[in-house]
């Protein structure tokens, strides 16, 4: 007696497909979807990563300088990229901005020495910091003012950059010894020294007669 329905599957065999192609067909569908998604980027998303990047960046890096290296040789630029960039190039700190002439107008007409003076010994004024040396007191003098002439003459200025310290130094006085006259030498009575002067003491106080050593009984 048939109810008028039939099915394809007719043996155990064709079950265990049917059932096994049910689960590997949803899961195979997911994997390629998520696979889509992974690989699918929003518009934009790379523009953001690099201002998420510079936002985060931090404002003063720290350089590891050679203890060994002479000092004084850095010239104006390398001075201003290690340790000036980081408030001169934003303008942090009200720190005027390299390359801007109307913010350098100010400092430039004070002239060489004073802007030298400043960023030797730091600057604390109203809307301006500054420590001294731009916060490394490894920097040589001459090195600060070659990055003084560096940033002015960029912003306006025509300073002429100072000339490196003279190598040369005057020899030091050689060491005198002082010279002391040698003391006679004395030299010191033997052991058998003294029996000899105690025996001849004795004699002479005995008339001549001999009383040393004295005579057996």
């Amino acid at each position: 007696m048939s109810d008028g329905q039939s099915t394809f599957i007719k043996t155990h065999k064709q079950l265990v497909v049917v059932v096994a192609l049910g689960f590997l067909i949803p899961i195979a569908l997911i994997v390629s979807l998520s696979q889509l998604v992974t690989d699918m980027k929003p518009p934009g998303d790379a523009e953001a990563h690099s201002q998420l990047l510079s936002r985060i960046k931090p404002f003063g890096e720290v350089t590891i300088a050679d203890a060994s290296s002479p000092k004084g040789n850095l010239t104006g630029e390398q001075v201003f990229q290690s340790v000036c960039k980081t408030c001169h190039e934003p303008g942090i700190a009200g720190a005027p901005k390299v390359g801007d002439k109307a913010q350098w107008a100010a400092s430039n007409k004070k002239g060489y020495e004073a802007l030298v003076q400043h960023a030797i010994n730091g600057i604390q004024e109203a809307g301006k910091v500054m420590p001294p040396k731009g916060g490394n007191p490894d920097l040589a003098d001459v090195e600060v003012q070659r990055a003084v002439v560096y940033m002015a003459n960029r912003s306006g200025a025509n300073f002429k950059e100072p000339a490196a310290p003279s190598a040369t130094a005057s020899p030091s006085p050689p060491a005198t010894a002082a010279m002391a006259s040698p003391a006679a030498a004395v030299p010191a009575p033997s052991s058998s020294a003294a029996p000899m002067a105690a025996t001849a003491t004795l004699q002479a106080r005995a008339g001549g007669r001999s009383i040393w050593p004295p005579a057996k009984p």
